[in-house]
């Protein structure tokens, strides 16, 4: 009855908490992905549901104890010390204790009773475990991205793009930025949105509300322009004389699960079927779905004159920040003094934030969930600590009576926490490694077609030992403090 009573209050204080939580979270997701939310409301079997695991999970991880502690007889429960009484695994155990050389008896103690209560070691593992888990594969997850990012960064050879709001003839372009101060050239990179053509004629763009992330875009590419990398998957890049040729990148070809180099596609361009012939594949690491063709390619497919173009890129001389920043206003004042339309100015910097921030949002999530897990792997800890002090109150009667200090005891105590949360870290090192692996082949592909890489961060190894240090500590300091303030007489009088 008592666990039940637990559960519900547990349940009333934790329930509208989290509700109140995914909301706040919700919102700002929302607002991040620019999506808008019309209803908050939460389902009455959502709060059915939680109450009800409030109280059964607690009931049953609490029922086998319940039964074992019922058949119990009066003889042993006053009999017992609080010791294991499997005297093979026990011998066995102080057999390999007894090698180590490197420890203190206060020490080796301390490494013997963190087995002693084995179930109750394996629940508090597996939180702390799980705990570190979750954090490591934040940490890797996110030095994943951060390294695909500096890859696509690296792929990309020009630091500004300036779309237009109607096409400007590209000599006036040039003219207009051949005197900005700190500007190394110039390219025309025309563009215009494309679209799959089904058989149901309906025209999708795959595109989401930011009008970035999802699209589909045909674009010309002057020939053998060097600002973007252009590493072949499959066949070759574009020549001179390939009127009707295009080349996607991974993430478009994906569109054409059945099409091989050398076949023709089709493409919806501004209402029209346009048909391509496919010469090749490139990879391009965090990019959108893209179709790239030569200028006069472009022309044709859009009844746009090649003498036009919608878009430019160009290329500074100086890269930080301050100086990227100073140059963009010049060009845009420039583009400004000769009447150009200036749609929109992307910056190397806005688009690597832009990029990074939708897959900080999962990172995010992950911290604070392992944070929760953190603090309740703490306080089972805590509780497993005052447990086996309780347990073990005639040992430290008898440690009290041959000489053993305050000090002792409270270091015996301490040091087995920390022997728990350095094992959890250890456990919890392997098991990140494959969740780091699924996660980031999760979001690379389900973002950009592309797995992210593995790296195992060393910083987020260092930060959770450390963490797992000071909290094993801080979670064993009261049972260790109420521990070494017992006496003499008070522990051999307990039963």
């Amino acid at each position: 009855m008592l666990i039940v009573l637990l559960g519900i209050a547990a349940s009333l204080i934790g329930v509208p908490l989290g509700i109140a939580a995914g909301r706040g979270f919700t919102s700002v997701i929302a607002q991040l992905l620019n999506l808008e939310i019309y209803s908050d409301v939460v389902p009455s079997w959502v709060y059915l549901v939680l109450i009800l695991m409030g109280i059964l999970i607690p009931l049953l991880v609490a029922l086998d104890p319940i039964l074992k502690a019922t058949r119990i007889t009066v003889r042993e429960t006053l009999n017992d010390y609080g010791i294991s009484r499997d005297a093979s695994a026990s011998s066995l155990r102080d057999g390999w204790l007894s090698r180590i050389r490197f420890f203190d008896n206060t020490l080796i103690l301390a490494l013997r009773n963190t087995f002693r209560r084995r179930g109750r070691l394996i629940l508090t593992l597996s939180l702390l475990s799980a705990a570190g888990a979750m954090f490591m594969t934040g940490i890797n997850v996110r030095s994943g991205w951060q390294a695909a990012l500096d890859q696509s960064a690296a792929d990309r050879n020009y630091d500004l793009e300036i779309r237009f709001n109607a096409p400007v003839p590209t000599q006036q372009i040039n003219s207009l930025l051949a005197n900005v101060p700190g500007l190394e050239k110039s390219e025309a990179w025309s563009l215009t949105p494309a679209a799959l053509n089904r058989p149901d004629a309906l025209e999708i763009v795959r595109t989401y509300p930011d009008g970035g992330h999802g699209s589909f875009t045909l674009r010309s590419i002057p020939l053998g322009s060097d600002l973007i990398a252009t590493p072949l998957l499959d066949g070759r890049f574009l020549q001179a004389g390939d009127t009707d040729a295009v080349v996607l990148n991974q993430n478009a070809r994906a569109f054409f699960p059945e099409i091989n180099v050398g076949d023709e596609i089709e493409l919806l361009i501004e209402g029209e079927v346009k048909t391509f012939r496919l010469v090749g594949v490139i990879q391009q690491t965090l990019s959108p779905s893209s179709a790239y063709v030569l200028p006069e390619t472009f022309a044709s497919a859009t009844n746009q004159p090649v003498e036009l173009t919608n878009a430019v890129r160009v290329v500074m001389r100086e890269h930080d920040k301050e100086s990227m920043a100073s140059i963009t206003r010049d060009v845009e004042q420039a583009l400004a003094a000769g009447n150009v339309s200036v749609k929109v100015a992307v910056s190397e910097a806005l688009l690597g934030e832009a990029i990074s921030g939708h897959v900080y949002i999962f990172i995010v999530a992950l911290m604070m969930i392992s944070t929760v897990m953190a603090v309740v792997g703490g306080l089972g800890l805590m509780s497993s600590m005052g447990t086996s002090v309780i347990e073990r109150t005639r040992e430290f009667g008898v440690m009290r009576a041959i000489g053993a200090r305050s000090k002792t005891i409270l270091r015996n105590i301490i040091s087995e926490g920390v022997f728990i949360g350095l094992m959890s870290w250890v456990i919890a090192l392997p098991l990140s490694i494959p969740l780091s692996l699924g996660i980031g082949y999760l979001i690379g592909m389900m973002s950009f077609r592309s797995p992210l890489p593995l790296i195992v961060s060393p910083a987020g190894l260092v930060i959770w030992l450390s963490v797992i240090v000071v909290g094993s500590i801080a979670a064993s300091a009261y049972p260790a403090q109420q521990a070494s303030r017992l006496t003499v007489r008070e522990t051999l009088a307990y039963v």
